[in-house]
């Protein structure tokens, strides 16, 4: 049976070859004249049905927070331990984007970076000089949080995720959806 599979698999192979032999030339798509058409050949024809590449959609990257403002709070009546006696309380909030799954991504910046304010527009921070403070979606348009109170460095200090106390210098915003991340909005800067 196997023998027999592979002789008409031949035998048809055989004949395809004679029928395309058989088959005039198309003329090349590409001409100097401009005498022929754009005509595929019955190779490209089938390549074409058969082949289509797979491509993703594309989604594009998150746009820039505009309209972002940070505010300074009324204290709570009583900060949570981490932060002792006294702390501070900030809202950050922007105006676009709204959009269901874009956030924002609010960072401290944990070190005086540039000259004359520690954070300018141009400055570049690297991942060791960022501290979360908040990721909220996009949609609600503002958020807070709280920095210790009571050092004579930066808007205050947290502890961060290994436990050690990290001075804020400057604040910076960002968006961040399937497509990225967009660049740093400096929002305040010691």
């Amino acid at each position: 049976m196997k023998r027999t599979t592979i002789a008409i698999f031949g035998i048809l192979l055989m004949a395809t070859a004679v029928a395309c032999s058989n088959v005039e030339s198309s003329p090349s798509p590409v001409t100097t004249d401009g005498a022929h058409e754009n005509v595929p050949s019955p190779l490209e024809t089938v390549l074409a049905a058969t082949y289509a590449p797979s491509s993703k959609p594309t989604v594009p990257p998150p746009v820039t927070p505009t309209g972002v403002s940070m505010t300074s709070l009324d204290p709570p009546a009583k900060c949570p331990a981490t932060f002792g006696a006294s702390c501070f309380k900030y809202k950050v909030a922007w105006s676009t984007p709204a959009v269901r799954g874009t956030n924002v991504e609010v960072y401290g910046v944990t070190k005086c970076l540039d000259q004359p304010d520690c954070v300018l527009p141009t400055t570049t921070i690297t991942s060791a000089n960022l501290v979360p403070l908040a990721t909220v979606s996009s949609t609600n348009l503002s958020t807070t949080f709280l920095l210790g109170d009571g050092e004579s460095y930066g808007a205050g200090w947290l502890v961060d995720a290994t436990s050690k106390t990290q001075y804020v210098y400057g604040v910076v915003v960002r968006t961040m959806s399937s497509g990225g991340r967009s660049p740093f909005v400096v929002v305040w800067t010691w």
